[in-house]
């Protein structure tokens, strides 16, 4: 059985200050006590405020993020015919929002801008646990 890194955090621990940092499901019982977190706005080059949360802990957390334009069913010889300039058929229409996973879960839908010669996404919608808004 491999050792794990003591350094790296485990999947669940970055769950875990995920969780905590949204406040997800911290909050459900009213009698508690506690509330959601407030945070100032960071300053470049500014020290972290006393209490501040170990962000440096998520930097080197690695995310695979897929930005979708649209889906394409192709048998292998069409696929195999594709060059330059080829153009495929999505099933979305120009304009539809994008879909913006990250590690395999829908989390976001956004647009396509050109800014300064280079395609870029804007994200719109935010969305729910279960990829809903």
């Amino acid at each position: 059985m491999p050792m794990a890194d003591p350094k790296k955090p485990s999947e669940a621990d970055v769950e875990k200050l995920l969780k905590q940092i949204t406040g997800e499901g911290v909050f459900a019982d009213p009698k508690s006590g506690l509330r959601p977190a407030t945070f100032d706005s960071v300053q470049p080059g500014g020290a972290p405020a006393e209490g501040a949360l170990p962000h440096d802990m998520l930097m080197d957390v690695p995310l695979n993020v897929r930005i979708e334009l649209g889906r394409a069913r192709m048998r292998l010889e069409e696929v195999l015919k594709i060059g330059k300039g080829s153009v495929v058929t999505l099933d979305q229409l120009a304009g539809e929002p994008l879909d913006i996973y990250v590690n395999d879960r829908l989390v976001a839908r956004g647009e396509v801008l050109i800014l300064h010669d280079n395609f870029c996404v804007r994200v719109t919608e935010i969305l729910g646990q279960k990829g809903k808004a």
